[in-house]
């Protein structure tokens, strides 16, 4: 059944067209005065699932590293001290090679013999007799009538070498001319060739494993030093 709505003059527009009534048009929806964003309930409390996490490690982690950490010291330890014992041979034979040259250079460039020989003084070369071999040290000086001795007032000292050599490293000096076998002094001509010997000399650098690891260094007769494993002439190298 049909009826006929009462269109009252509130509900004319402007133009006096009329428009058809809405429920409730002047009243405001209920939703319209609520925030678009509602609130969380739990807003202001942390997250469970969203926790911070912090690196770091455990007590059963930091064992197993440590045991890890003990394994491969104990393996590379062997190595490193070959390593270490090989370098420090390596640096005295360059140290005293270099100190062969200088006097061997130094002998040619003052016209005028030079001599390197062993010390523990660094004043007075030592004798045959003394048990202290090149370890201990040796310096060079012009040595003007090529005695192999420091004549004080005449021969002057040119250079010395007192650093400490690594201990367990012991320098023994052969000279095959001389009657003890020992070189003691390594005197070089005007003309670089050496005074003492004329077979060639050797230096052994020995240090706690012995011959089988010992570095030698040669002086041909023509005065040049150079590094070898065995003694001028073809004969091997001995620590004792």
């Amino acid at each position: 059944m049909m009826t006929e709505l009462n269109i009252s003059s509130s509900t004319r527009g402007e133009s006096g067209q009329t428009t058809p009534p809405f429920v409730g048009y002047n009243i405001p929806l209920v939703w319209c005065i609520k925030p678009h964003t509602l609130p969380f309930v739990c807003n202001k409390l942390p997250f469970v699932t969203n926790r911070q996490i912090h690196g770091g490690f455990t007590l059963i982690e930091l064992i197993i590293a440590l045991v890890i950490l003990a394994v491969l010291a104990a393996l590379s330890a062997p190595s490193m001290s070959t390593f270490i014992k090989n370098n420090q041979q390596t640096a005295i034979t360059n140290e005293l090679i270099a100190d062969i040259l200088s006097a061997r250079s130094e002998a040619v460039h003052l016209n005028n013999p030079v001599t390197i020989c062993k010390t523990n003084t660094m004043t007075t070369c030592m004798v045959s007799g003394d048990s202290e071999e090149w370890e201990e040290g040796w310096f060079i000086f012009r040595d003007n009538d090529g005695d192999g001795v420091v004549d004080g007032g005449v021969d002057s000292i040119l250079r010395i070498h007192d650093e400490p050599i690594s201990p367990g490293i012991t320098i023994v000096g052969t000279d095959p001319a001389a009657p003890s076998g020992k070189l003691i002094a390594l005197t070089f001509l005007p003309s670089g060739r050496p005074q003492s010997f004329t077979g060639g000399g050797t230096f052994t650098l020995c240090d706690s494993r012995g011959t089988n690891m010992a570095k030698g260094i040669s002086v041909s007769p023509s005065g040049r030093p150079f590094a070898s494993k065995t003694k001028y002439g073809g004969d091997g190298l001995s620590c004792t």
